[in-house]
């Protein structure tokens, strides 16, 4: 037994090294060679166990049973009732065999080692050395503490002697103790060498935690097969520092034997088992926790099993900021080496109260020699850092009352009331509240409402003046706060960027005859004014306008006017009028002012006529001075003439006067020079009854001699005759029969003009527009009569001469009968490419004169159709006049409302509806593309793909062609063939690197100008390069153009 005994190296001490192994090595091979305790199946904690060992220290077997066999012998470690039966296998049959199938130990023989012979199985091939297990079945037997024990298996090397080799066994799981107990493992060689090899060191790689010894080994012809024994020894230390794990390396093999030469051998893994006193073992002893982030743990276990239960009390030093899940730990002598976990949560107070250092205390363990544990510093990092949040405007406000907000929030818990105040007049533009009001100054956060965003409203204010979409800021003041973390704390963002947009435009108000009309940028003609020579015509009835500016200017506008006349008929009350930039006082722009004109004679009777008041502005506005934004009216009076000779004089106001075939009617009114003495009677009469009838008579009195009233008893009215000829608009005349009463004189006959009804050719159900891309329409034609012709009617048809909407027509002769005179043909028309930006214009067809035996129709000329609109195909790009900085307060929105701003003065007036964008790009509403030469990631990309585009420049049609783009909607640069701008001054806000990708410099998405480090991507004028949309970058503080595209 002493043998024994000393090969296990002190079995004494096996027993809690067996405890040990059970819970940490579960049955690894180790130093005391497989000294093993079954697990029961029906007895858990059974001290009953199976012991193995190996007399060789080695667990390797030669392949070749001529070289040799491994030895194991098994024993009980403690005596059984009854005979206890183990069961034998191998898991590789073909690699080894075993001497029996099972032994069988009984009270007598329990502890005498019983011995296993393995043998390898030579197979002769090369396929290197072979790990298996022999299996120690479960045990049988009548005795309860044994039958069903659990024995883990034992790892063996198969030695392939067919390769060269060398084997080391175990190469793991050893143990050492710092009591000195040793492990042992075994070094062998495959094969024979044909010269000595040699491991020229065996080391530690923890000597406070092992030794070796020998430090090397050397293998001859004589003693290759061998196993040469290596022993490791533990090393005692006076720290509680755990099982501690080391290595035994071996170095690589040295011989002239080119087979076993330079060898790399594996190391050993030993664990040190720590016995000193007992101790408490906390791991980590220092957690790093956020906030606001999840839980961690820590492990409490003990290093000894102790005689009974151990108590930990465990609590928190400050549960405001973290707690444990658990008051108190309890360890058993079956559990004391089982780390128990305890879970550090911490508490989110949302207050910027900064970092805080905690310890989780761990009290003194109850019946365990009074030890103390260490307890945990828990570092608490606080994610509450202070801040003020300004959210960018919810939108535009602008002068017709649209409102807007913008919210105000904290970042965490303050301690007491935090004040933000506003400064809606930071920026001069709004001095005075001139674009913008808010509806308070500041706003209060309580530490119960600090994460609640509170809302500033932001109203629009109506200036008066054509001054454009004004962008301007609020300004966010430093909070105050008796938080010293909150106090004189800068918001982010300190300001709030607006854009007002304007609502107002420069022209004129117009009041005359009781209609009101306003001009802008378009021509206006006013008619319904008449003045007579005589002067007898009240002016405030017949000749009296009043006007007024649309919009406060701001300079004092001059507004002349004079009369085209050459024959002297009318004076006007005031030759200029002045308008100031005051508001609703005498002379203010929006205070109508009154022109009317008297007649005048001449002394000559040149007769009836119309004479213009034609109108010109002096001003230093802008706006006002510009024909652009502001065309000057023109009004149109019409001259009677009843003076000299002319005794009586019919007359009207000016504009249309004519009777239609449909019945419509037509009034003249005759006046006088004077108040007649008594009744005057005048007859009346057409010259055509076949176009016009007219009233038989008119009677003047003193009561309407210079009125034109409509009850007036005063007038003639003419109304038009239908007939069925095709005869166009005839003219015909009014004639008066000499007057009788109290006047005697026979006033001039006046013309008037019969509006045909009747169409040759009459046009309907056009199917559409065309266009320039080459789009075609059709519309139908058919004889415009009631009644057949009595022949064939044929003309032809054609694009008008110098067309440069229409290309084509078809078909280009057409011939009515009298059995489809009254059937509609199809007329198509196909649309031409004018390469201009020209807009919408009429594609109009041209008609032959008609041919026909029926002398209704023949030599008749039809006049053109121009029914069809043909659509431009052709695209405008223009650069504003107006800057913008880099904050757009609502990205794209605002730079394309500033290419559709009517304030700017580069903005095209004669497009009419045409809508633009702007060529700026954010990556993300917005992009050109993503790879710099495809489509890929395009997203509301303002180019169309195989598209002209042309360069605004005089007035329509614009011609000058600045790029085509391709089937990606990009252009090459050298397709650039005019610069947006002739400036090199000029520069634009694109957001563009020069390959049409995003640049990262876009003023964070055009919404900010304060950030540090934030720019904006921009392109130069007069480049015809990539430079003119990729330049450089700029701080986004600055204000620069926009290039627009139309849509």
């Amino acid at each position: 037994m002493k043998q024994h005994k000393e090969r296990n190296q002190l079995f004494i001490s096996a027993t809690f090294l067996a405890v040990f192994f059970l819970f940490q090595c579960k049955g690894s091979t180790n130093s005391l060679d497989y000294i093993l305790f079954g697990v029961s199946e029906k007895f858990a904690q059974s001290s009953n166990g199976v012991s193995v060992s190996s007399p060789a220290f080695s667990y390797a077997v030669p392949e070749n049973p001529g070289n040799g066999s491994l030895q194991v012998e098994i024993s009980l470690t403690k005596i059984p009732i009854a005979d206890v039966t183990l069961p034998l296998s191998l898991s590789h049959t073909d690699r080894a065999s075993i001497s029996v199938p099972s032994i069988t130990f009984t009270a007598s023989n329990w502890d005498t080692p019983q011995t296993i012979i393995i043998s390898g199985i030579d197979n002769l091939l090369i396929e290197g050395n072979k790990d298996i297990s022999l299996y120690i079945g479960k045990a049988q037997s009548t005795d309860k503490s044994y039958n069903g024990l659990y024995t883990p298996s034992v790892g063996i090397t198969v030695i392939d002697d067919d390769t060269y080799s060398i084997v080391v066994s175990p190469k793991k799981n050893l143990v050492t103790t710092e009591k000195g107990n040793t492990a042992s493992f075994t070094v062998v060689l495959s094969k024979a060498p044909s010269s000595n090899v040699t491991i020229p060191t065996i080391v530690s790689s923890d000597l406070s935690e092992g030794t070796v010894s020998p430090s090397s080994l050397t293998f001859n012809t004589g003693n290759f097969s061998i196993p040469q024994v290596v022993t490791v020894t533990g090393v005692d230390d006076v720290l509680v520092d755990g099982n501690i794990q080391y290595k035994i390396n071996l170095g690589n093999s040295t011989s002239s034997d080119t087979n076993y030469n330079n060898l790399v051998i594996p190391s050993v893994s030993v664990t040190n088992i720590d016995y000193e006193e007992p101790a408490i073992i906390v791991t980590p002893t220092t957690l790093n926790i956020n906030e606001a982030g999840a839980a961690k743990t820590f492990t409490v276990t003990l290093t000894v099993s102790p005689p009974g239960n151990v108590t930990i009390p465990v609590s928190s030093s400050n549960p405001s900021r973290a707690s444990v899940d658990t008051s108190l730990l309890t360890f058993t002598p079956a559990n004391y080496n089982t780390p128990q976990t305890v879970t550090v949560t911490p508490v989110n107070n949302e207050i910027a109260d900064g970092n805080v250092l905690l310890n989780i205390v761990l009290g003194t363990a109850t019946d365990y020699g009074n030890e103390n544990p260490p307890d945990v510093k828990v570092n608490i990092t606080d994610d509450d850092s202070p801040g003020i949040v300004v959210s960018t405007l919810s939108t535009n406000t602008s002068e017709a009352g649209q409102n807007a907000f913008f919210t105000v929030v904290l970042t965490s818990e303050p301690t007491a009331n935090v004040t933000v105040s506003f400064n809606e007049k930071k920026d001069s533009v709004n001095a005075n509240n001139k674009e913008g009001t808010i509806d308070q100054t500041s706003i209060t956060f309580t530490p119960s409402n600090w994460d609640t965003p509170q809302s500033v409203v932001v109203t629009g204010v109506d200036d008066d003046v054509m001054d454009g979409n004004v962008q301007y800021q609020i300004g966010v003041k430093k909070a105050t706060s008796s938080d010293s973390k909150y106090n004189n704390r800068t918001p982010s963002p300190n300001f709030v960027t607006v854009n007002n947009l304007d609502d107002d435009t420069a022209g004129f108000v117009i009041v005359a005859n009781g209609n009101t009309t306003l001009t802008s940028n378009s021509n206006v003609s006013i008619n319904g004014f008449a003045t007579d020579d005589s002067a007898k015509l009240d002016p405030q009835t017949y000749s009296k306008f009043t006007i007024r500016l649309r919009s406060q200017p701001l300079s004092n506008v001059t507004l002349s006017l004079s009369s085209n006349s050459t024959t002297s008929d009318g004076t006007l009350n005031a030759s200029s009028l002045v308008f100031t930039p005051s508001k609703s006082v005498a002379g203010g722009w929006n205070m109508p002012q009154e022109i009317y004109v008297t007649g005048n004679s001449n002394g000559a009777n040149e007769g009836n006529h119309d004479y213009t008041v034609n109108t010109s502005v002096t001003t230093t506005d802008d706006k006002y001075t510009s024909t652009t934004f502001v065309k000057r009216p023109s009004f149109v009076y019409y001259s009677c003439d009843n003076d000299v000779a002319n005794l009586i004089s019919s007359c009207r106001r000016s504009g249309g006067f004519s009777t239609s075939e449909g019945g419509g009617t037509a009034t003249i009114y005759l006046i006088t020079q004077n108040s007649p003495s008594s009744t005057v009677t005048v007859t009346a009469s057409s010259d055509d009854t076949t176009e016009g009838n007219v009233t038989a008579s008119a009677t003047i009195t003193s009561g309407n001699w210079n009125t034109m009233l409509p009850a007036g008893t005063n007038k003639i009215v003419a109304t038009g005759v239908d007939d069925i000829l095709v005869d166009g608009n005839v003219l015909y005349n009014i004639v008066f029969g000499a007057a009788t009463g109290g006047l005697t004189y026979t006033a001039p006959q006046v013309p008037i003009r019969n509006i045909d009804d009747e169409q040759v050719l009459s046009f309907s159900n056009i199917s559409g527009n065309t266009s320039e891309d080459g789009t075609s329409a059709t519309f139908k034609v058919k004889l415009g009569l009631a009644s057949p012709p009595t022949g064939d009617v044929t003309f032809t048809l054609s694009c008008k001469s110098g067309s440069t909407e229409c290309a084509s027509v078809s078909p280009t002769t057409m011939t009515f009968t009298s059995s489809d005179y009254n059937v509609n043909k199809t007329v198509t028309i196909t649309g031409k490419n004018d390469n201009q930006v020209d807009g919408t214009q009429s594609s109009c067809v041209s008609f032959s004169i008609l041919t026909s035996s029926d002398a209704t129709f023949d030599q008749y000329q039809p006049p053109d159709y121009c029914g069809v609109q043909n659509l431009d195909n052709d695209k405008l790009i223009w650069v504003t006049s107006l800057t913008k900085t880099g904050n757009l307060n609502s990205g794209m929105t605002v730079a394309d409302d500033s290419c559709n701003d009517g304030a700017d003065p580069n903005k095209p007036t004669d497009m009419g509806s045409a809508t633009y964008k702007a060529l700026i790009v954010d990556g993300s509403t917005r992009i050109a593309t993503t790879n710099g030469s495809t489509s890929a990631g395009q997203t509301n990309w303002v180019l169309d793909a195989n598209q002209d585009y042309y360069l605004k420049s005089g007035s329509l049609p614009y011609s000058n062609r600045v790029f085509t783009t391709n089937s990606s909607k990009l252009f090459s640069f050298g397709s650039l063939t005019t610069a947006f701008s002739g400036s090199g001054a000029d520069s634009f806000w694109t957001g563009l690197n020069s390959n049409w990708t995003t640049s990262t410099n876009h003023c964070n998405m055009w919404t900010d100008d304060i950030t540090s480090g934030i720019n904006g991507q921009f392109g130069i004028g007069n480049a015809l390069g990539s430079s003119s949309i990729s330049s450089g970058a700029a701080s986004c503080s600055v204000a620069k153009k926009f290039i627009c595209v139309q849509q």
